[in-house]
């Protein structure tokens, strides 16, 4: 009922947390829809004033396409009277002189009046335009009648040809006496007759003139015409004149009053055409007026529309956003509930964590005593039977640690602040350690345990050690407490990564749990009614995952379960043999000559310091046990010279600093190590805060005694490669990196008080370039952390102090700090 415990109050968060995480998902999911309201608004908004547009365009479309039709019935209206008018003037011409070409050309606008005239009615829609229309047709056709009436009359026979035939006749039978008197003149020039001489020089001389006789004559003749009356020839004269008088005037009024109709006709036309105009125009002003009015009417209700539209979803959006902000409101408090709930979560996590260290602290402490006696027992002891039930109880001890460093990794989990501390080993042996472990269990189950390596047993690797433990120990645990008969059995292998196989003959795992089982806290219905924690594998998967690795578990009910690991180790070069007495020679007691003599242990735990004591003490060393601090300066004072010094972390009064600066300022030489049960310390971070070296509980004693020999005196150039690797790898020279970090030491004293100058001068400009000097060599001594104000202040050049207010204080830590770690350095130094 221990387990419960520790989780109850944190399940009464975790459902507080639920809780308000279910109401800030509530108020989100309420935002979401409200949100989608407000787009849902506005897209019936847009999609309204779509629709009204698409409306109003297809109004006026149409409206314009009324006043198009209306100008094209104008047009056409205007054509029909032109033509109109053409065959007026043409008829007009024709009646002047009746030519043929006049009337083709008439016959020609008469056609093309008829068909306008046809176009035009099939154009209107309206009945009394169209009435309009077919009177002109039935003028046209009237006029057109008329015209043919007078084509005809002027093809009639002249009444005046008859009197002309009639006189032609008359002309053969009359004769006309005529008397011609004549009367003759004749007048004679006679010129001087010339001699030859002269008549020859006149044939030769132009300008004489002529010598010829003229003469002249002139007759003249008169005529008298002599008529003659012929009565009978004048009385049928006369009468054929009458009666042509009679018959052109008979025609000249049937022209007349054709010419009459043809006019009234031409006028009724004209009439009628301009009524059609003037009603066409009409109509298509009227339509015109309509469709501007309609535009009107349009625009006006697409601005109502618009401005009710706009307001109304205003107002809906603006009660959307209202309640979004409420719902924001609300869902801001469950955020800051929730905040609170997590914080308040973390800080029980955190207080379940340091209560799981504190009780594997207060378990381990005596748990390292029983197992400090049940070892030095079994050293004496010398009955095999007795061996065996100490051996077993050891394991149990074993198994007891196991359990707890799951407990604290699973919290580790949960936390996320797992960490990885790799170191080299020899596989080989951590894998022999482990089986060895869990044999006492097998033989009391009469069960086998075989380990089969197919790597080469000098085969070293680099990883977290404490984790590649753990994670095969709580395999090989489960696969030891399900099998009842048969075997366990590990395999490993190497191929592209490292393979692990823990193979048993157990009860096996139903397929349906097999989801289920890397959960925390689940348990599996088993014949064997055997109880567990429930969060094993979790915690092995967990680390595996830290590994960077694998896990695959394939069973069968009642045949057994195989589970396979791959995990990338590293593979390295074997360490020196010196340095395998802390790893492939634990369980060894060293023999030879003891290095360290005298020995101080400070611990408050009476019973393992008396523990610790009398196995040293048995072991030929001489050992002084302390308390608390007054009682070690009591000893220090009395002039005791010791040559190493143990202390535990947390005690009563002190802790392991308090004692690590109390030996350091008087005796800087001596080497103190760290002994904590605390799951969560290293060995870097006992080295980095000045320890010489750190022991975790339960302390076994041949590690211990492996410290204390000779073999084990702490090597100088290992414990700078462990300080420094970034410097040992660059350099792998000690005395080098020893100058460097002498080096260090001064500027770092100098830098320092300069920088507290620049503090008291209130100089953030000049700060920052030394800043910016000092920070980087700290990351080659593994002291990020020491540079972080450092970087900051570097990574804010250009600006000033407004944009750091707080520089001065946290520069003046970050200066004590760089001193501290300055300090443990030059003291580490001299004591090489």
């Amino acid at each position: 009922m221990l387990l419960p415990s520790f989780y109850l109050s944190l399940d009464v968060q975790n459902d507080s947390i639920i809780k308000v995480m279910a109401a800030a998902t509530s108020f989100e999911h309420t935002i979401r829809i409200k949100i989608g309201l407000i787009f849902f608004v506005i897209i019936l908004f847009f999609a309204g004033i779509l629709i009204y547009s698409y409306t109003l365009k297809r109004n006026m479309d149409e409206q314009q396409k009324e006043i198009q039709q209306y100008n094209q019935l104008l047009s056409r209206t205007n054509r029909l009277m032109i033509s109109v008018q053409e065959a007026q003037h043409i008829i007009n011409a024709y009646l002047g002189s009746p030519r043929r070409a006049y009337r083709q050309q008439y016959d020609s606008i008469s056609a093309d009046i008829y068909r306008q005239t046809i176009q035009i009615r099939d154009f209107l829609s309206q009945n009394d335009q169209q009435i309009l229309l077919e009177n002109m047709l039935d003028l046209l056709d009237e006029k057109n009648t008329i015209v043919r009436s007078l084509t005809m009359q002027f093809r009639g026979q002249n009444p005046l040809n008859e009197l002309d035939r009639k006189i032609d006749d008359y002309n053969n039978l009359m004769r006309d006496s005529l008397i011609v008197t004549s009367k003759k003149d004749t007048t004679l020039i006679l010129q001087e007759k010339k001699g030859f001489w002269s008549r020859l020089r006149a044939l030769f001389n132009p300008d004489h003139p002529g010598d010829t006789t003229l003469k002249i004559a002139s007759q003249e003749k008169d005529t008298l015409m002599k008529l003659r009356v012929d009565t009978v020839v004048y009385s049928d004269l006369k009468n054929i004149t009458q009666e042509a008088s009679k018959t052109y005037s008979s025609k000249i009024q049937g022209i007349e009053r054709q010419v009459r109709d043809m006019v009234l006709a031409e006028q009724n036309i004209s009439l009628q055409l301009s009524q059609l105009i003037t009603e066409l125009y009409n109509q298509t002003l009227k339509t015109a007026q309509k469709g501007i009015e309609n535009s009107g009417r349009l625009s006006q209700r697409i601005f109502v529309f618009s401005i009710i539209t706009g307001v109304l979803s205003l107002l809906l959006i603006m009660t959307i956003i209202f309640f979004i902000i409420s719902d924001l409101n609300k869902g801001q408090r469950a955020r800051m509930d929730l905040a609170r709930e997590k914080q308040l979560t973390e800080e029980l996590m955190e207080s379940r964590h340091k209560l799981l260290l504190s009780v594997s602290h207060d378990i381990k402490t005596p748990l390292s005593s029983m197992m400090g006696y049940m070892e030095l027992w079994n050293m004496e002891e010398t009955s095999p039977a007795r061996k065996k039930q100490l051996r077993s109880a050891q394991n149990s001890g074993k198994h007891i640690l196991s359990l707890l460093t799951n407990l604290l990794e699973f919290s580790r989990l949960e936390q996320n602040t797992g960490r990885r501390v790799n170191s080299r080993f020899r596989l080989n042996d951590i894998l022999n350690e482990i089986v060895d472990m869990f044999r006492p269990f097998t033989e009391e189950k009469n069960i086998r345990i075989a380990y089969r390596s197919q790597l080469p047993d000098s085969l070293f690797v680099e990883t977290d050690y404490t984790i590649l433990k753990q994670i095969l120990s709580n395999v090989l645990s489960n696969a030891v407490k399900y099998t009842l008969k048969g075997g366990v059995t590990l395999d490993v292998k190497k191929e592209r990564r490292f393979i692990f196989v823990i193979t048993d003959t157990g009860i096996g795992i139903d397929q349906k749990d097999r989801d289920k089982i890397f959960k925390p806290f689940s348990r599996i219905n088993n014949t064997l009614r055997t109880e567990g924690t429930g969060f094993g594998l979790y915690v092995t998967k967990g680390l595996v995952d830290s590994l960077g690795g694998t896990i695959g578990i394939a069973s069968k009910k009642e045949k057994g379960t195989t589970v396979t690991i791959e995990l990338p180790l590293q593979e390295v070069e074997p360490m020196h043999p010196e340095a395998l007495s802390a790893g492939a020679r634990k369980d060894d007691v060293p023999s030879g000559k003891k290095h360290y003599r005298h020995v101080l242990i400070v611990e408050d735990d009476a019973a393992l310091g008396n523990m610790i004591r009398e196995f040293l003490t048995r072991q030929g060393y001489e050992v002084t046990l302390c308390s608390h601090l007054d009682e070690m300066k009591k000893v220090m004072q009395g002039c005791v010279a010791f040559d190493i010094v143990f202390t535990d972390m947390n005690m009563m009064t002190i802790s392991g600093y308090d004692i690590l600066h109390a030996i350091r300022k008087g005796y800087p030489t001596i080497p103190v190590w760290l002994m904590t049960a605390y799951d969560d310390y290293t060995e870097q971070k006992a080295l980095k805060e000045g320890f010489d070296g750190f022991i975790t509980k339960p302390i076994k004693m041949n590690a211990l005694l492996s410290i204390l020999s000779a073999g084990q005196v702490p090597d100088v150039s290992e414990k700078i490669e462990m300080e420094f690797p970034l410097l040992w790898g660059l350099f792998n020279d000690e005395n080098a990196i020893r100058e460097i970090l002498s080096k260090f030491v001064e500027t770092t004293y100098r830098d320092t008080d300069q920088l507290e100058e620049f503090i008291r001068q209130g100089d953030f400009k000049a700060a920052q370039q030394l800043c910016h000097k000092m920070h980087p060599f700290l990351a080659q001594l593994n002291a990020e952390q020491l540079g972080d104000t450092l970087r900051k202040m570097d990574s804010l050049r250009g600006k000033d102090e407004s944009a750091y207010p707080n520089w001065k204080e946290e520069l003046a830590q970050t200066i004590r700090n760089l001193r501290a770690f300055a300090d443990r350095i030059f003291l580490a130094d001299k004591r090489r």
